[in-house]
């Protein structure tokens, strides 16, 4: 006998559980690309130089790092998705200041409390995750997670590419975010996850498996994402500066966007049919030199057609690794899920924080040029880390 088919508001719900962690995580880290996506119509109204974008982002991925350590013994008690409203709310309060005031301290604001409320959602995004999602579907279900920072660069280049060919005021974009940020924020009543438990004694030895493990994992991460979340606040004024047009920028920004989630998803799905942490960690590696080819290309290439498919390789291929770094992190170590989702964050986290700001200021001291070659050999070094890494990693459901 055939099984019974499930009912339609079931079958919803499962696509809600392995979808709404990646829209959550999207909208949190819009605030984060909007000064440098929106850079050529805010300096109408004020200054804003390419080190005062890096230092934006950089603070909103410092204070990310600082909520992530906050957060994590509270999820013993409160819920991880009472956690990520809590960081949508707090984010979307940033935003309205910003769009409301249109300064630059405002923008500052903006970029503080987003900060602060994606280091508090962000790991509870994982963990809805691991909670609610099937292990067969968890890759694919990180892939959409991680897909936040280049689907949020789709949004902001979208209100970019309108503020470049209608007229529209940046702080009109920045209110269409806050609207889209409540909206979320309402579609979060619906659902619920319980607290995160404490994982069971173990031995001084698996703790120290954990340690040296999580360590090696997150480092990669760690130098992996110093060189990659350059990308996205950068490239539009990258590509401005290399002779692109403004609103073709914007455009490419978000075609690049839309290929790194493509490649997330992707990388997803692979990794739930293939469900061996270690060659995802190869895989990761990979991506990481495809990125550094890409980002090569971006520092010595001037026409149009070049730049658009160094863009394109970049986000498409070279950026699609973040997933099965986590998924990996989460699969390798199933009796920490707080520890190992707080460790791989952190590290992300403070990459984001180091290579904007660093990116930034090689900019502005330097050029353009001189940034993407950096970046590039910073995501050469992560690969090399990530690869050695992958050796030393516990093997499929060691529990250390």
């Amino acid at each position: 006998m055939s099984a019974e088919p499930r009912p339609f508001r079931d079958r919803v719900a499962d696509v809600a559980r392995l979808v709404f962690p990646g829209i959550v995580a999207t909208c949190l880290s819009i605030p984060s690309l909007a000064p440098g996506a929106f850079a050529f119509a805010i300096k109408g109204d004020f200054p804003l130089s390419a080190g005062e974008i890096g230092a934006m982002v950089a603070a909103f991925y410092l204070l990310s790092a600082v909520a992530t350590q906050v957060s994590m013994p509270a999820l013993a008690r409160i819920s991880p998705m009472a956690m990520a409203r809590s960081g949508l709310l707090l984010s979307t309060s940033g935003v309205v200041v910003a769009a409301a005031v249109g300064t630059k301290p405002a923008v500052w604001v903006m970029c503080l409390a987003a900060g602060f409320a994606n280091g508090l959602a962000t790991p509870s995004a994982n963990l809805l995750i691991a909670l609610t999602v099937p292990a067969r579907r968890r890759g694919l279900a990180f892939g959409l997670r991680v897909s936040a920072v280049p689907a949020s660069g789709v949004v902001t280049a979208t209100g970019a590419w309108a503020v470049a060919h209608t007229g529209l005021p940046w702080q009109g974009a920045l209110a269409g975010a806050a609207t889209l940020l409540l909206l979320v924020t309402a579609a979060s009543w619906a659902g619920r996850s319980s607290p995160v438990r404490a994982p069971a004694a173990s031995t001084a030895e698996s703790r120290g498996q954990v340690r040296v493990s999580l360590r090696l994992i997150a480092l990669g991460g760690l130098l992996a994402a110093t060189a990659c979340s350059t990308l996205s606040p950068f490239l539009v004024e990258g590509l401005i500066a290399a002779g692109t047009h403004p609103g073709d920028a914007a455009l490419l920004l978000g075609l690049g966007a839309a290929a790194g989630v493509l490649a997330r998803v992707t990388a997803g799905v692979l990794a739930d049919w293939v469900p061996r942490p270690q060659r995802h960690l190869s895989a990761a590696s990979l991506m990481l030199l495809t990125a550094a080819a890409g980002m090569g290309v971006l520092a010595v290439g001037s026409s149009g057609p070049v730049l658009a498919v160094a863009t394109l390789l970049t986000f498409g291929i070279g950026w699609g690794w973040p997933g099965l770094l986590h998924h990996a992190a989460i699969a390798l170590h199933p009796d920490h899920l707080a520890v190992a989702t707080s460790r791989m964050q952190m590290g992300t986290f403070l990459g984001a924080l180091f290579g904007p700001l660093g990116f930034g200021l090689v900019v502005d001291l330097v050029s353009f040029r001189a940034a993407w070659t950096v970046a590039a050999v910073a995501a050469v070094v992560a690969s090399a880390v990530i690869w050695a890494g992958q050796r030393r990693v516990p093997r499929p459901g060691h529990t250390g």
